[in-house]
């Protein structure tokens, strides 16, 4: 394995050949701080490493929710995010992003590579990666791209095979090859993500679907102790083979679709599937809001914001528009 170290500013880069992000910190007397924040139909997670490095992972749909939860956290502080992921250009994890960048400092963007028509390879379109027919959707994320480029006194990278540390802590992402992703589907640009403090993993993927999840179960990833399920909680996602390989103790999901008539999730399929697998407890916004993860030398413990013991969940639809049906505990 080749290591190439590059280093910008405060930053570490160290690029390498294999393909998820895995992040590891080893100091006992601080913790690691993990929130899924609730956006209503979307996603968004900020996280606080324990050297105080905070990284931003999408910025949701619902503006009200997401603006409220991260001015509130950063009252009376300056308003800087030293790492802002986006990890696809779907509007329910990149809708509140041009106000974070009007309005935050960020030093750091790291961005899937769907690109645009005037880009150079190997960041290009081409004939792996057309232009999108979606076009109002392509204009969104051309938007974000652009805010990322221009945020002053800041790096911009595509998320690729890196290294980055944080003291005693290091964010490793694991990407396939530029040709590797399909030509129609931008969920599969969604990075897979480990986070490790104290022997405690957390595991999460953005939107990745089958054809990602199947590529990562065949790589060396860990296994995981909290999963944030892939795509909400879609059928398309947490399938047999990735669940199989990261065993996980405990899965969350981001969603809220209260009558099932959007979108379906989360789906009864995967909620099966993960409990076929690890007959684990499982949580979702819907039922708690935001869901806070902190994880210290003891282990890790998950609250609401009102510090109280998570809901659990116990159904799923059954598909977009159907009948939410209980979890085969058997």
């Amino acid at each position: 394995m080749k290591f190439k170290y590059i280093r910008p500013f405060f930053l570490t880069l160290v690029a390498f050949v294999s393909p998820f992000i895995f992040t590891s910190c080893n100091n006992g007397s601080q913790s690691l701080k993990i929130t899924m924040i609730d956006v209503g139909q979307g996603s968004s997670t900020f996280i606080t490493f324990p050297d105080k490095t905070t990284m931003l992972i999408d910025s949701g749909l619902d503006a009200n929710k997401f603006k409220t939860w991260l001015s509130c956290q950063y009252e009376n502080k300056n308003k800087v995010i030293d790492y802002f992921l986006t990890t696809h250009p779907d509007d329910d994890h990149i809708h509140n992003s041009e106000w974070v960048y009007d309005n935050w400092q960020v030093n750091n963007s790291l961005l899937p590579f769907v690109l645009c028509e005037d880009e150079s390879a190997p960041y290009s379109c081409g004939a792996n990666q057309p232009v999108p027919t979606n076009y109002k959707k392509m204009q969104t994320w051309q938007k974000v791209r652009t805010k990322a480029k221009n945020e002053p006194n800041s790096n911009y990278m595509f998320f690729e095979s890196s290294e980055y540390k944080f003291g005693e802590c290091s964010f490793k992402i694991f990407e396939p090859p530029f040709d590797w992703y399909p030509n129609s589907n931008w969920n599969e640009y969604s990075p897979i993500m480990f986070i490790t403090f104290n022997n405690t993993t957390i595991c999460m993927t953005g939107d990745a679907e089958l054809e990602k999840e199947t590529w990562a179960s065949q790589q060396d990833i860990p296994q995981a102790d909290i999963y944030f399920m892939g795509h909400h909680g879609s059928k398309t996602s947490s399938n047999d083979c990735f669940i199989d390989k990261i065993k996980p103790s405990v899965s969350l999901y981001s969603s809220y679709d209260p009558d099932g008539t959007k979108y379906g999730f989360p789906s009864i399929y995967s909620l099966n599937r993960i409990k076929n697998y690890s007959h684990h407890d499982i949580y979702g916004s819907e039922y708690n809001g935001n869901i806070n993860i902190e994880v210290n030398k003891n282990g890790y413990i998950m609250k609401d914001d009102n510090n109280r013991n998570l809901i659990k969940t116990t159904s799923g639809w059954d598909n977009k528009g159907g009948k939410r049906i209980g979890i085969d505990f058997n």
